[in-house]
């Protein structure tokens, strides 16, 4: 069985580190890897951040600039 968790990551205004710490241990629980899609903007602001989730051992991805809604 394959199953795929993604986490994504708009402003980073939520996910805290101790959030993030929350999320990983579920994972490891499982011996599971996450995949975390990440805006530019998000990246740019909180770089410790992103660099927390990779030193854990989960993937980022790039996911847009921003979000912003389709009218």
């Amino acid at each position: 069985m394959i199953v795929c968790i993604t986490g994504d990551i708009d402003y980073f205004d939520t996910e805290s580190i101790g959030c993030l710490d929350s999320y990983f241990s579920v994972l490891g629980t499982y011996n599971v890897t996450g995949t975390f899609l990440i805006t530019a903007r998000a990246a740019e602001e909180y770089p410790e951040r992103v660099e927390y989730i990779i030193k854990h051992g989960h993937v980022v991805e790039g996911h847009g600039d921003v979000h912003r809604g389709v009218l």
